[in-house]
């Protein structure tokens, strides 16, 4: 039976759980590969389904209904419908996208280094004097995300390294301020800007005569 909802890339999301019912998880096509959406679907799903696999190991007889009742109750679960859902035994706490990209946009703004994004400036760089924009996308899917970021860095910081400590500056903040778990981060650099010099507060007095 098939999902009343596909994914916001157009996938349908029963592909994706008989994929991951099948051991095919982690066999990706190019879309998914690149694809937050189908990424976050795809983590959530083996996070849930990991259960039965382990059922499947232990080589023990499932009762019968239980595979179509765990189908059932994984779709309601990761169900794609642009919230994420924070574990909680005593209420449903859905969190948006919209709250994820902001709290993942802050979180990217302030970390050393990291500039704005080209694609959001336009070509010339000296646009970018004083632009704190960082395009985020989320994939949500119960409590997976999946996040891709593009942004500039200042010049004069080693890229891999600034990398690293933006994903993982990311992935802190949004799990703590959401509750939710950042399966990926993919980080896009899309330009090297010029350091911004510091302000001048008039203390540095005239220049020197030779």
């Amino acid at each position: 039976m098939s999902s009343d909802a596909s994914l916001p890339c157009g996938r349908d999301p029963d592909e994706l759980l008989a994929q991951v019912a099948d051991g095919s998880g982690a066999a990706r096509d190019d879309h998914q590969q690149q694809c937050p959406h189908c990424r976050a679907t795809l983590a959530e799903y083996t996070r849930l389904w990991a259960p039965f696999d382990e059922l499947a190991a232990a080589e023990v007889q499932a009762p019968a209904g239980l595979f179509d009742q765990a189908l059932a109750a994984i779709r309601e679960q990761a169900a794609p419908s642009g919230y994420g859902r924070v574990p909680d035994p005593e209420s449903s706490i859905l969190v948006s996208a919209h709250v994820v990209v902001a709290v993942a946009g802050h979180a990217a703004r302030g970390t050393v280094g990291v500039r704005a994004a080209l694609s959001a400036l336009g070509a010339n760089p000296e646009d970018a004097e004083g632009a704190s924009t960082v395009p985020v996308t989320a994939g949500l899917s119960g409590q997976s995300v999946a996040l891709e970021l593009a942004v500039a860095a200042e010049y004069g910081h080693d890229l891999q390294r600034l990398a690293t400590h933006l994903r993982e500056r990311v992935a802190a903040e949004v799990r703590t301020q959401t509750g939710l778990e950042v399966v990926v981060v993919d980080i896009t650099v899309t330009d090297v800007f010029p350091r911004l010099d510091p302000p001048d507060d008039g203390r540095s007095g005239p220049a020197r005569r030779e």
